[in-house]
């Protein structure tokens, strides 16, 4: 349970960074600034998009810890798990 929390911690903190910030979000922020509507579909679907993306980066971390450690351990002659 403890690496489900560890991982939903990790996509919680892709996701904000995702949809809280950039270019898109930058411009769409412009774009409802000055006086034009922005649908909430909109919203939506950079939340979702953001949400897959973020699932994506958190498994690409713990990918390249599990290649960093099956490196070191062969480096060092030791057996590596799969």
């Amino acid at each position: 349970m403890r690496d489900v929390l560890k991982f939903a911690q990790s996509v919680a903190r892709h996701w904000g960074s995702l949809v809280t910030g950039g270019v898109a979000i930058g411009l769409l922020g412009i774009w409802q600034g000055i006086g034009h509507p922005v649908q909430a579909w909109v919203y939506w679907m950079i939340a979702v998009v953001g949400l897959v993306v973020a699932f994506f980066k958190a498994w690409l971390d713990e990918h390249g810890l599990r290649l960093r450690i099956e490196n070191e351990k062969a480096r060092n002659g030791e057996e590596v798990f799969r």
